[in-house]
């Protein structure tokens, strides 16, 4: 299940098109800020659909981040 801070972290993706530019700039100083997993860090990384959907986030929440296309974007 997701955390709430990947929850809160995606849905401000949705919200805050600056916060949205300033992560894809700058991941790990964006993502140092949010006390997530391991598991959950490098799925927001890898912007991939499956990955989110495997720690049980809701469709509609990923899909402002992640590549539809399920391949990999910036980091692993």
């Amino acid at each position: 299940m997701a955390s709430e801070n990947l929850v809160a972290l995606l849905e401000k993706v949705n919200t805050d098109p600056s916060f949205r530019m300033e992560l894809e700039r700058n991941p790990e100083k964006v993502l140092s800020k949010y006390k997530l997993s391991e598991v959950e860090r490098k799925a927001v990384l890898s912007r991939r659909t499956s990955k989110l959907r495997e720690l049980d986030v809701d469709i509609r929440i990923a899909k402002g981040w992640a590549a539809d296309n399920g391949n990999k974007i910036g980091h692993n």
